[in-house]
């Protein structure tokens, strides 16, 4: 029997950390995000795009999925399907209307069925892809939500009101559906 020689063990190096950084967990960048820095592109309603004010992005959940015990109580583990709500983008409507024109022009290409299969265009004309910029405090750039399948769903009313002391502005919000989206970095 040899016997065990110490200097030819293999001690495993321990992981360090690559900055101290990380060890204190200080994030590498302390500035926040502004809820007014974004950009949305929609090429369907591009007039209705320029005069957004506020885009609000849906939230997501997973319900989760209840498990009944005998003798104990329910189980629950997470479940396997994800659910998003609607976008909903607010605009002001331009003096001529051709903004909102635009929105509801699309809105009502989606209703007109029997248009739709007697010309025989496809699903494409229906929806559209759709891109939200967020960007930094210097304005450039950093993700870029990608929305496929984007359609609008609702378009709200222009209120009218003669009796009101300031001149506000006519806005309108329009309701988005979309099939999937992705978070991506520039």
């Amino acid at each position: 029997m040899t016997p065990y020689n110490y200097s030819e063990r293999i001690v495993p190096k321990p992981i360090l950390p690559e900055t101290a950084r990380e060890v204190s967990g200080t994030p590498s960048n302390t500035n926040f995000a502004y809820a007014t820095n974004f950009h949305l592109t929609i090429p369907k309603v591009s007039e209705a795009v320029y005069f957004c004010t506020e885009v609000v992005f849906p939230e997501f959940s997973c319900d989760a999925i209840r498990l009944p015990a005998r003798f104990a109580p329910t189980l629950k583990f997470y479940g396997n399907k994800i659910n998003h709500g609607d976008m909903t983008v607010k605009f002001i409507v331009n003096e001529n209307y051709s903004n909102y024109r635009q929105v509801e022009s699309w809105f009502k290409s989606t209703l007109v069925w029997e248009d739709f299969f007697r010309t025989g265009d496809d699903f494409r004309q229906l929806s559209n892809v759709g891109h939200l910029l967020i960007l930094s405090n210097k304005k450039n750039p950093i993700a870029r939500f990608v929305l496929n399948g984007l359609f609008v769903t609702n378009l709200t009313n222009i209120e009218y009101n003669s009796a009101l002391t300031d001149t506000p502005v006519a806005t309108a919000t329009a309701t988005f559906q979309f099939s999937t989206y992705d978070l991506g970095t520039l």
